[in-house]
């Protein structure tokens, strides 16, 4: 459930076994950093926010703050308290950075600078800070659309940050990308500095994941320059009948059916 602190009533978004959610790119970039729980517990944030999502930026109404509630077992099986109460630690320091519009303003804030665990309910509250909420409500520089209970099954940090990924590029077939920004983005840039042993403990086990508990079905190859691996390229068949929504397609999505990293 959704609290929406302002001059109108409180909302709340129905849920279904086919719930789709849908992902900014701004942000899907900017939480490569989190945990797989942090993770899960911000996708569900993305849940309760679709109803208020907008592909045109000045559609977004202002909030002052939004709470959101949620029950630790759409996080975490089992009854945990130690692990909830680290998850809201954690979440609760986690910042972000970005650039503005006008790619002069540069911000760096707190995304939940209020959490809270009801030990006795099993709940958790957090309370959003007012400059984060249109980053997650703007989809004017495109998002990615994912199912949300596949994501939530997901068990693998590397599935995790890879699923959205090739949600984005389910339309092309197709994502390529240099090893460089690979790295960066599953955070190995410092791990796995032989691509063997990327391949055997990022690469290989994430696709087998994402294949066997998704709608998406997903094969690599590499890319060389002489000798020396330079990209991938994940080659996309999905298999999906649900209806989504259309989405703002980008210069780097039209970039993906060229033969260029």
């Amino acid at each position: 459930m959704v609290f929406l602190i302002s001059a109108t009533t409180p909302a709340t978004v129905p849920h279904s076994s086919n719930t789709l959610v849908r992902e900014p790119l701004l942000l899907l970039e900017i939480t490569k950093n989190f945990s797989l729980l942090e993770r899960r517990l911000y996708i569900l944030v993305l849940r309760e926010l679709k109803n208020l999502q907008k592909i045109e930026r000045e559609q977004i109404q202002p909030w002052t703050e939004l709470r959101f509630q949620f029950h630790y077992s759409e996080i975490i099986n089992g009854h945990t308290n130690a692990s909830i109460k680290a998850l809201v630690d954690k979440i609760r320091m986690r910042d972000i950075s970005w650039t503005d519009h006008d790619n002069q303003t540069y911000k760096s804030v707190v995304i939940f600078p209020e959490t809270e665990y009801q030990r006795n309910k099993g709940t958790i509250m957090l309370t959003m800070y007012h400059k984060v909420i249109p980053l997650f409500l703007d989809l004017s520089r495109g998002f990615s659309t994912y199912q949300l209970e596949l994501a939530l099954a997901l068990t693998s940090d590397y599935a995790q940050v890879i699923y959205p990924y090739i949600a984005r590029f389910r339309k092309t077939k197709v994502w390529r990308i240099s090893i460089d920004e690979f790295r960066r983005i599953v955070r190995a840039e410092d791990k796995y500095k032989n691509f063997a042993h990327l391949r055997q403990n990022v690469i290989d086990p994430a696709l087998a994941q994402i294949n066997a508990m998704t709608d998406y079905k997903v094969k690599v190859k590499t890319k060389l320059q002489g000798r020396a691996i330079i990209g991938l390229e994940f080659s996309i068949s999905y298999t999906s009948t649900l209806t989504e929504p259309e989405e703002v397609v980008s210069k780097e999505d039209i970039a993906q059916q060229l033969d260029v990293i």
